[in-house]
């Protein structure tokens, strides 16, 4: 029960916190098509496709 509290408590708070900040967001996607052995990865930045080729091998 106290760790419901708690939880309810951090969210209202982050709530609060990021009403001052102006961020600025940035999406990004990727997708990964495997045939066979070879894997074909895209997406929106280098860093994306990085990531995904390096969890696609492993």
């Amino acid at each position: 029960m106290a760790m419901i509290i708690v939880g309810m408590l951090l969210i209202f708070i982050s709530a609060l916190s990021a009403k001052d900040k102006e961020v600025e967001k940035r999406t990004e996607a990727g997708g990964i098509i495997i045939l066979g052995p070879i894997p074909i990865a895209f997406g929106t930045s280098k860093k994306i496709v990085k990531s995904l080729l390096i969890i696609s091998i492993i």
